[in-house]
């Protein structure tokens, strides 16, 4: 029996029960591999850390049809941060300091602040941590190499949504994921990858997509696709989480704003909006042959004449913004065009909600929802001036008239939006000067 806390002393009864000259030797021996494959004495991590060939070498070795690999909740990173550290003359440091501190850090700088604020609190803020030259390479090195359980299981699903990883299981209590795979072709990989962008896109942007994959620089097929993989969730769905996380900080103004019961009115309407149905704003952003400026004038057209009928102008305002939200935060498959009529169908509703008696310019503008409105109303016209599809007599066609409806729900901002339209309209010439300029480079070369 050797002590793995106490420098792998072994105690007068390890041997009684043995032949005690073989005994000795074999714990020699034991003692020798350990100290040998574990220098700095942190022998029971070494223990707990297992080696093997990864996923992807056994992919390439062809030797089997099917393959397991148990993989460990975490890697060795943190415990050689914490061993440097400790030899620098900390000595009651931890590997729980260290997973603290990455848990809570979005970067390296973030992370080695995050180390010393973590120490100062375990010493009862009696001592400051200094991270010596030799400690700070190596954090700065490795930051992006430690990886915690919940980095693991993010991986793992990542390779399971191409086909990488066909099953797994994860054991809590053993703290590793038994992952199950096999070799398969770069067809069958696309195939996984399809059918997982058909969850959020529609065919023509899951296509550019999988077109991605093949223009992409990379080693191998798997390094191609894996990439993308990681670009489409940055891209799409972080961006829908994003957009999730500000609609519940607009109904955090709401409420301070305008109190408990818009705030309740909101929700209600996010949850239960007549053109959140199928048939209406879904089913019109979902299709190939999207127009923006169609779907604009179709629901805007709705806040007045409803096609059920039912609602004054205010209700169906509420209906359409709820819906507009929804779709916002539900689907992914938005291109320019679409992300347009989204921000200025919900421009439109802003201004008609937040339109108030005698009111004037400075207070409107001092509002949350006023000021959101008028950002949406920069960005939907910004990407609808730069459509291709759209005839350009259309689009100023449009803008007239949305302002001019904008204008009969809430007068008072007719002094800003003067400034705004000629603003869009400098940033259309300007974006059309540099293409031009653009296309002239290419021709001259």
């Amino acid at each position: 029996m050797l002590d793995l806390q106490r420098n792998l002393i072994s105690y007068p009864n390890a041997t009684q029960k043995f032949e005690k000259n073989r005994a000795n030797e074999i714990l020699s021996f034991i003692q020798e591999i350990l100290k040998k494959k574990s220098p700095e004495g942190n022998y029971l991590d070494w223990l707990k850390c297992k080696s093997s060939d990864g996923i992807k070498t056994l992919i390439n070795s062809n030797k089997s049809e099917n393959y397991t690999l148990q993989i460990g909740f975490t890697n060795n990173i943190v415990s050689e941060i914490t061993n440097l550290i400790k030899k620098s003359g900390y000595d009651n440091f931890s590997d729980v300091i260290v997973r603290h501190a990455y848990n809570f850090s979005w970067d390296v700088v973030n992370f080695k602040g995050n180390l010393k604020f973590r120490y100062r609190q375990s010493s009862k803020f009696t001592d400051n941590l200094i991270l010596n030259d030799e400690v700070d390479d190596f954090i700065n090195t490795n930051y992006l190499k430690i990886r915690n359980a919940a980095d693991t299981q993010r991986a793992i699903y990542r390779l399971s949504i191409v086909g990488i990883i066909d099953d797994y299981i994860i054991d809590y209590a053993n703290e590793f994921i038994e992952v199950r795979f096999k070799s398969k072709s770069e067809n069958e990989y696309l195939i996984c990858f399809e059918n997982y962008l058909r969850r959020y896109l529609g065919n023509s942007s899951t296509k550019e997509w999988l077109n991605k994959v093949n223009n992409r620089n990379g080693d191998t097929f798997l390094h191609r696709i894996l990439y993308t993989i990681i670009q489409f969730i940055n891209e799409v769905i972080a961006e829908k989480r994003k957009l999730s996380i500000q609609f519940m900080q607009s109904l955090c103004e709401i409420g301070t704003d305008q109190g408990d019961k818009t705030f309740r009115e909101t929700i209600i309407f996010y949850f239960a909006s007549k053109y959140a149905r199928f048939d209406y704003l879904p089913k019109d952003i979902k299709d190939d042959n999207f127009s923006t400026i169609y779907i604009i004038k179709k629901y805007i057209d709705f806040i007045y004449t409803p096609p059920d009928g039912l609602g004054s102008q205010i209700d169906n305002a509420k209906h359409l913004k709820g819906a507009c939200e929804l779709a916002l935060n539900s689907l992914t498959d938005f291109n320019s065009n679409k992300k347009a009529a989204i921000d200025l169908l919900n421009c439109f509703c802003l201004f008609a909600l937040d339109a108030k008696e005698n009111d004037n310019i400075e207070t409107a503008l001092k509002r949350p929802l006023i000021k959101k409105a008028i950002d949406l109303y920069k960005d939907g016209f910004r990407n609808l001036l730069r459509i291709e599809n759209e005839s350009w007599e259309n689009v100023k066609d449009f803008l007239k008239l949305f302002n001019e409806k904008i204008i009969d729900l809430n007068p008072v901002i007719i002094a800003q939006i003067e400034p705004l339209t000629n603003e869009l309209l400098l940033n259309r010439t300007t974006f059309k000067l540099n293409k031009f300029l653009i296309n002239i480079t290419k021709w001259t070369k």
